[in-house]
C-alpha cells in the first residue's frame, strides 16, 4: 500500500464511520468534504461572517475569532489561483464579492473579478433551481442585493463609536487612541474573507457546518464531472474524471505537481504532464483532505523543524489517534515519577513542564494507543487488517512537498519495533514514591535536545534556533532507528561523549545530561550485541582502563562530598555544601583527556578531606573503606597502564559508564548490597 493510497483508505474509513464533516467545535479543524476547503483566522480580523435571514436579508456581522475555522465550496479552477482570477463558487475575498476599482480587469479582453464571481454562482442557481436547497437560496438573494460591501463595512465600525471612517480605494481608514495616543489603522477590505450563516426559526446555521448545503454543492460538482472526459485513475483503478491541478498541503506547497516546461518532455514517450500520472477528481479531493486534516490536528503530527513533519495515524480507526511517537509514551509513569537519577537523595515527583506536555501529547489521544507505542502488551486487539502508518513531509519551497518516507506496518509489526527500541533506551530511573530505582525510557525529543542543543538561561536543556536543521535531521534517524530497526550510527555515540566531556556546561542539568549520555552509549551497544545492564538494571562492570578511571572519579567525588558534609554538620552550616563544587567535578574534563596524571593530582587535592575522615571517631571506618576501595581500583588501573604509550591514552565513553556503575555501589543502601 503506498502513500495515496493509504490516505484514500483513510478518508474512505472515515466516511464509514461517520467522521467526515463531522466537526461541531470551529475551533477545531474538522475532516473536510469534498470539493471543500478551509481556512482559519490568523488576527481575529480577517474573516468576516454575514448573517442573513431565511428570505436573504441582512441581520448582523461579524469577525471570526482568532484560529477559528472556516470550511467553504471550491471549484477545480480555485483550488490554486496564481496570475489568474478563478472565484470560489460562494465564499471568498471580498473584492470578488463586491466591486472594487483597483482590480478591475487589467485588459479589454479579461473578466474583472466580481463579474467572474457572478457566472459562477449564476451555474450553481441554475442547478439549485432544481435541486432545492433553502440556504443556498437566502444567501443568492442576499449577494443580488449588492450590499455586501457596505454590511462590511458597517460590521468593521459595529463597537466603535464616535470613529470617523474614510474609504478610499478599496482601504478603510480611521484613528484609534493607543495607549493614549491617537494612531492611525487601515484595513484592506478587498482581501477580508467573506462567508455566510443564515438565520432560521430554530437558530442560526453557517455554511461552514451546514451538511446540507455541503452535500448539495457535492452532488453539484458530481454531476458536472459526468459529461467530461473519463480516464483511469491510477490510484483507484477506476474510470472517472482525471485533473492536473491540485490544492497545496502546507500553504501553496503541494504534494502533486506538474512542470510546465516543454523540455522536461523531449526525448520522452510524454507529451505534457499531465499523461505521467493520471488521479482523478474525487480521489485527490479525499487524499488532499485527509493529509490537510491530519497537519492541521495536533494529535496526529510532529513539527521536526526545517519544514518538515511527521505523521502517524491509524488508516482504519483514526479517532485513536496518532502515535507518540516523539514523547516518552509512558502515560501514568511520566507523571509520578522524576526522569533525572540521583544518588543518596530523595527528589521531587513533581515533574517539569516539559514531561508535562509530553503526557498531556499522548493522553489527548487513544489510551490504548498511548499504551502500545510505549511497549505495553496488555493493550486491546487490533484488527488484523488496520494499518499503522507513518510519513515524513518537508516543504522544500513555496510550491513543493517533498515525501521523504512513508510506510504502512502491521499493528503487529510496530509494536515490537516500538518495542525493541523502549527496552534498548530503558535506564534506571529513581521513583520519589516507591523509594526505589526502576528502569524507563526518555522521550527522544529528550535524547536530542541534549544531542543538538544547551542548557538555556532558565536551566532548561533545549535546541536554539542555530540548530534547527541539525535537529531535524538527528530526529529524522532516530525515527528510522524505531521503524526501520538500523543501529544507532556512531557519531551519536560520539556526540554523546564529547558533550559530557564538558561538564562545566551544564549548571543545572547535569544529572540528566549523564543519564541521557548513558542512553545513547548504552543503545549505540545494545545495537552490537553488547550488554550494558544487567537485568536489575545495574551496569555490568567492564573489565578495561577507561571503565576504572570513571569508578575512581566517582570515589574521589563521594569522598569529598562525606568529608564536606562531616565539616558543615560540626559548624553547622547546612547551606555550604549545597553551593560546594567538589575536585573531582572541577577536573572531570581533565580525567578523561590525562587520566594518569589528574588521578595523581586528585590524590593530592583530597588528602585534606581524607584526614577530616580519619580525624573524627564517627567516620574514621569511612575513610578505611574508600582507602580500600581506591587500591582496589588502582591495582585493576596498572594491568593497563602497561607502557608509556598507553598512559598518555585519554580515556573512552566507558569511563562515563564506569562513573555511573560506581556511584550506583556507593549511594546503594548496605541492606540492598
Amino acid at each position: 500500500m503506498n502513500f495515496l493510497q493509504a490516505m484514500l483508505r483513510t478518508y474512505n474509513k472515515a466516511l464509514e464511520q461517520g467522521i467526515v464533516d463531522a466537526g461541531n467545535d470551529s475551533m477545531k479543524p474538522s475532516i473536510l468534504p469534498l470539493y471543500h476547503s478551509n481556512r482559519r483566522s490568523s488576527t481575529g480580523e480577517d474573516i468576516v461572517e454575514l448573517t442573513v435571514d431565511d428570505m436573504g436579508c441582512f441581520l448582523h456581522g461579524r469577525f471570526l475569532n482568532k484560529n477559528e475555522f472556516t470550511n467553504f465550496p471550491i471549484s477545480e479552477n480555485s483550488l490554486v489561483r496564481t496570475s489568474k482570477p478563478f472565484p470560489h463558487p460562494l465564499c471568498d475575498e471580498l473584492s470578488y464579492l463586491a466591486e472594487f476599482d483597483s482590480v478591475k480587469a487589467a485588459k479589454k479582453d479579461e473578466t474583472d473579478r466580481h463579474e467572474l464571481y457572478l457566472q459562477e454562482l449564476e451555474k450553481l442557481k441554475k442547478y439549485a433551481d432544481k435541486s432545492f436547497n433553502n440556504d443556498f437560496l437566502a444567501i443568492y438573494r442576499y449577494i443580488n442585493n449588492n450590499t455586501i460591501k457596505k454590511d462590511v463595512v458597517e460590521t468593521i465600525k459595529k463597537g466603535r463609536n464616535g470613529v470617523e471612517y474614510e474609504l478610499c480605494y478599496g482601504e478603510l481608514k480611521w484613528k484609534e487612541l493607543v495607549n493614549k495616543k491617537e494612531k492611525q489603522k487601515k484595513m484592506n477590505l478587498e482581501k477580508l474573507f467573506i462567508t455566510f450563516a443564515v438565520e432560521h426559526a430554530r437558530g442560526i446555521k453557517t455554511i461552514s457546518q451546514n451538511k446540507q448545503f455541503h452535500q448539495f454543492y457535492i452532488n453539484y460538482v458530481q454531476q458536472q464531472n459526468i459529461s467530461k472526459k473519463q480516464e483511469q485513475c491510477d490510484v483507484t483503478g477506476e474510470h472517472m474524471y482525471c485533473i492536473i491541478r491540485h490544492r497545496g498541503v502546507i500553504g501553496n506547497a503541494k504534494l502533486i505537481g506538474i512542470s510546465n516546461h516543454v523540455e522536461n518532455y523531449i526525448g520522452s514517450q510524454f507529451k505534457e504532464g499531465g499523461q505521467i500520472f493520471h488521479i482523478g477528481y474525487e480521489t485527490s479531493q479525499k487524499v488532499h483532505n485527509m493529509l490537510k486534516y491530519l497537519l492541521d490536528n495536533g494529535n496526529y503530527n510532529y513539527y521536526l523543524g526545517g519544514g518538515a513533519y511527521v505523521v502517524s495515524w491509524m488508516t482504519d480507526i483514526l479517532s485513536c489517534g496518532g502515535a507518540p511517537l516523539l514523547s516518552s509514551g509512558q502515560s501514568n509513569s511520566a507523571v509520578e515519577e522524576s526522569f533525572e537519577p540521583d544518588f543518596g537523595e530523595e527528589i521531587d515527583a513533581r515533574p517539569d513542564k516539559a514531561v508535562l506536555e509530553e503526557v498531556n501529547m499522548g493522553m489527548s489521544r487513544s489510551h490504548g494507543i498511548v499504551q502500545y507505542f510505549a511497549g505495553i502488551k496488555d493493550i486491546p486487539k487490533l484488527d488484523n487488517d488496520n494499518r499503522f502508518c507513518v510519513l515524513i513531509l518537508e516543504k522544500v519551497n513555496n510550491g513543493r512537498l517533498a515525501v521523504k518516507y512513508f510506510r504502512s506496518f502491521a499493528c503487529s509489526d510496530i509494536q515490537q519495533r516500538a518495542e525493541n527500541w523502549y527496552n534498548s533506551t530503558q535506564w534506571p530511573k529513581w521513583s520519589a514514591q516507591s523509594k526505589k530505582m526502576f528502569l524507563d525510557a526518555p522521550s527522544i525529543n529528550r535524547v536530542v535536545n541534549f544531542l543538538c542543543g544547551a542548557e538555556n538561561d532558565k536551566g532548561i536543556l533545549t535546541c536554539s534556533k542555530q540548530t534547527d536543521k541539525l535537529r531535524q535531521n538527528t530526529l529524522e534517524r532516530l525515527l528510522l532507528c524505531i521503524l526501520e530497526g538500523k543501529i544507532l550510527p556512531e557519531d551519536m555515540k560520539s556526540r554523546a561523549f564529547y558533550k559530557l566531556q564538558n561538564r562545566n556546561s551544564f549548571k543545572k542539568q547535569w544529572r540528566q545530561a549523564l543519564t541521557l549520555g548513558c542512553v545513547i552509549i548504552k543503545k549505540y551497544n545494545w545495537d552490537r550485541s553488547r550488554q550494558i545492564l544487567n537485568e536489575k538494571g545495574e551496569i555490568i562492570p567492564m573489565d578495561n582502563r577507561s571503565f576504572a578511571y570513571g569508578r575512581l572519579l566517582a570515589v574521589y567525588d563521594k569522598l569529598e562530598n562525606d568529608a564536606m558534609a562531616v565539616k558543615n554538620q560540626l559548624t553547622e552550616d547546612k547551606k555550604a555544601s549545597d553551593t560546594r563544587v567538589t575536585n573531582a567535578a572541577r577536573f572531570w574534563s581533565a580525567m578523561i583527556h590525562r587520566p594518569l596524571k589528574t588521578a595523581a593530582i586528585l590524590e593530592s587535592r583530597t588528602k585534606y578531606y581524607q584526614n577530616a575522615l580519619a580525624k573524627n571517631r564517627t567516620t574514621t571506618g569511612l575513610k578505611i573503606y574508600y582507602d580500600k576501595i581506591r587500591q582496589d581500583i588502582y591495582n585493576e588501573i596498572a594491568k593497563f597502564e602497561t607502557d608509556e604509550i598507553v598512559r598518555q591514552r585519554p580515556a573512552n565513553e566507558d569511563f562515563v559508564l564506569g562513573y555511573y556503575y560506581q556511584q550506583q555501589l556507593l549511594y546503594k543502601k548496605k541492606s540492598e548490597q
